[in-house]
């Protein structure tokens, strides 16, 4: 099932007409019920429970035909919020003339009117939900103050909601809750799910957000935030940090030789190869082209050459087939800083440091590990 975020507006409609149709049968259904009864007449008013049977098989048969027009729209996925208007003003509408016959006070309204509008502002648009809001709570008040004016009988349908004594009526505080537990489970169980994927998709942008969608690593961004978290936690903790530039050694003459392709494919598993060399808690980040940093938390400078060393062994193990019966081999050059000796160094000034050592790799022959030194400014 698709992102009910994403779905047609008809497809919404369809879904919302199928849940009123759904009810409306438990109405209808209630309704034979209380009149196979024998003792029908102590609960319900019979003579208009007969009277409204055709307006209930009249509803059901609408719920119906509006139900299959929205599975047409559905199959050719329709677009067009009439249909969120349809359907939310016929659930809303629909359910008042229930609410009329078996009392505008009682559970099943409330839990409707309190619930419908929170999921629906979830799944619908904004102007239909309130569109129905509206013209439901209007007709709420009319059927309520209209019985309060004593223009109509309250709940008309039922007898002995209290008895005598000032007890409520155990079979109609059943049935009341019979008629609150499906709008409570359908709209619970709605919001639940949209909710969830809401979520998903919020994780997927985020994940999107933070990395490079060739790689799969961090991209620049999420590095350089990474990147402050980690030199603003050593400053205050106290252990180490270090950072170490990697680039793969003669890449542009990778593309231009065999396309950008297998350039691609090298710049992949190369970056795979540093994400499972490196430590649990440390950081690969793509930085731009054949540029690599990676972030080593509580790392000196020792314990980074180690590393990093370990990173440009398994780099260069790292073989790649061109498809034209050519291995082609990788390398990368490295540069390490870490600011054991100075903590107080801001992000672009490690990055210069560990720069700078790694133009020295490169001016030393490549393929190398180079830790920053005086001599590498």
């Amino acid at each position: 099932m698709r992102n009910p975020l994403e779905w047609e507006d008809s497809s919404k409609a369809c879904l919302l007409l199928f849940a009123t149709l759904l009810a409306h049968l438990q109405y209808l259904g209630w309704a034979y019920y209380l009149l196979s009864l024998p003792q029908r007449d102590e609960l319900i008013n019979t003579e208009f429970a007969l009277s409204q049977l055709p307006y209930f098989h009249g509803i059901v048969v609408l719920s119906t035909i509006l139900f299959v027009i929205s599975i047409v729209g559905s199959l050719k996925r329709s677009e067009s919020v009439l249909w969120q208007h349809l359907g939310t003003q016929y659930y809303g509408i629909s359910l008042c003339y229930f609410s009329f016959v078996i009392g505008t006070l009682t559970m099943p309204t409330g839990a409707v009117l309190a619930a419908a509008p929170v999921v629906g502002l979830i799944l619908f648009d904004r102007a239909a939900v309130f569109g129905a809001l509206a013209s439901s709570t209007l007709l709420i008040l009319v059927i309520s103050y209209g019985s309060a004016l004593q223009w109509w009988e309250y709940a008309p349908v039922i007898k002995n909601f209290v008895s005598e004594s000032g007890h409520l009526s155990m079979f109609w505080l059943t049935s009341m809750l019979l008629f609150t537990v499906p709008h409570f489970l359908m709209l619970t169980i709605m919001a639940a799910y949209v909710l969830r994927r809401w979520r998903m998709r919020e994780e997927e942008v985020r994940y999107l957000s933070l990395t490079d969608p060739l790689t799969s690593v961090s991209n620049r961004r999420s590095a350089m935030s990474h990147l402050e978290r980690e030199l603003e936690r050593s400053r205050r903790k106290g252990p180490s940090l270090s950072v170490v530039m990697v680039d793969l050694d003669h890449f542009k003459r990778v593309n231009d030789t065999w396309g950008h392709g297998i350039g691609d494919e090298v710049l992949v598993k190369a970056a795979k190869t540093l994400r499972e060399t490196v430590r649990q808690n440390d950081m690969v980040g793509r930085l731009g082209g054949e540029e690599f940093l990676l972030i080593l938390p509580g790392t000196d400078q020792k314990g980074a050459e180690f590393l990093a060393e370990r990173c440009r062994q398994h780099i260069a193990k790292l073989e790649v087939d061109t498809g034209q019966r050519e291995i082609l081999k990788v390398t990368a050059s490295m540069g390490i800083y870490c600011n054991e000796h100075n903590r107080l160094l801001e992000s672009d000034m490690l990055l210069e440091y560990a720069d700078q050592a790694l133009y020295h790799a490169k001016e030393s022959g490549r393929n190398r590990v180079v830790i920053w030194h005086e001599g590498c400014a």
